[in-house]
C-alpha cells in the first residue's frame, strides 16, 4: 500500500479557494490533513489567471 492519499479535483480546488480567502497552508494542513507540499502545488495548480481579453483560467486549464 502505498504511504499517500488521493484527493479529488473538487477537494483540491475548495482547499486553494480558502488559501485565497486567507487561511494560511499551515491552517489548511492542519484541518483537513494534506501535506504542505501537496497544498502548494495545489495552490500553483489552481490559482487563477485572467487574460488580456478578460477570461479566467487555472494555470491547469493553460496547460491542457
Amino acid at each position: 500500500m502505498s504511504g499517500f492519499k488521493r484527493y479529488d479535483e473538487d477537494f483540491k480546488q475548495s482547499l486553494v479557494n480558502l488559501y485565497q480567502t486567507g487561511k494560511t497552508q499551515t491552517e489548511l494542513c492542519k484541518d483537513y490533513g494534506g501535506s504542505s507540499s501537496a497544498l502548494a502545488k495545489w495552490i500553483k495548480q489552481y490559482s487563477q489567471v485572467r487574460l488580456e481579453d478578460n477570461t479566467v483560467l487555472t494555470a491547469k486549464q493553460i496547460q491542457e
